[in-house]
């Protein structure tokens, strides 16, 4: 993926007051963002007490080959194990981070930690299921600690493309505001996930 293509956003990590409170309202859920190592995906993951919800958003490479959404229950040691349409998912909960391993189709395995979002951020998972198509966004600190998102949707015709965020990036009662890369004019809000509500 190009570094244009990729969903950055240059983010003071403050919130508004109303942006504030959406993530303050959901005080169970815990979040984590990052990226998967050297590859060009990224890895959001939303867990709220036993229940979890992942996500694989892949870049140029591996957008269509490891895009993919995960769900399912932790056990008592804070592993999960989940299977997807693209691969299979392995988390470790400690608390500061989660890591694991994304092993896909072809049997590569990567392994990852990714650290947990902080509550005042607007690191974590977010979501919009829309009539073609479950829309994807993870947001995430970089190295320069500035918010980087990444995230996939889908025109009317259910052709998947790479989402970028309506800026400055900001989340109120409504969501997260983003757009297709393809269609700019197609704006799409996305909520924080909710495992409770998600997992079916």
């Amino acid at each position: 993926m190009t570094r244009s293509a990729w969903i950055t956003a240059a983010l003071a990590l403050s919130l508004t007051g109303c942006g504030a409170s959406v993530r303050a309202s959901d005080e169970a859920r815990v979040e984590y963002a990052g990226r998967i190592g050297a590859t060009d995906m990224a890895l959001g993951v939303t867990r709220d007490g036993a229940r979890v919800v992942a996500y694989v958003c892949g870049g140029a490479s591996t957008l269509a080959s490891h895009t993919a959404w995960y769900e399912g229950v932790v056990d008592e040691a804070a592993r999960v194990t989940l299977t997807g349409p693209r691969g299979t998912l392995s988390l470790a909960f400690d608390g500061a981070a989660v890591a694991g391993s994304l092993v896909d189709a072809a049997g590569v395995s990567r392994s990852f930690r990714v650290a947990r979002a902080e509550p005042e951020a607007l690191g974590g998972l977010y979501e919009h299921r829309g009539a073609h198509c479950r829309t994807g966004v993870i947001v995430y600190e970089g190295a320069d600690r500035s918010a980087l998102a990444q995230g996939a949707g889908c025109d009317e015709s259910g052709r998947r493309s790479q989402v970028t965020p309506i800026r400055p990036m900001s989340l109120d009662a409504r969501g997260l505001a983003v757009s297709l890369v393809d269609d700019p004019r197609s704006v799409v809000l996305v909520r924080p996930v909710r495992p409770s509500s998600s997992t079916r």
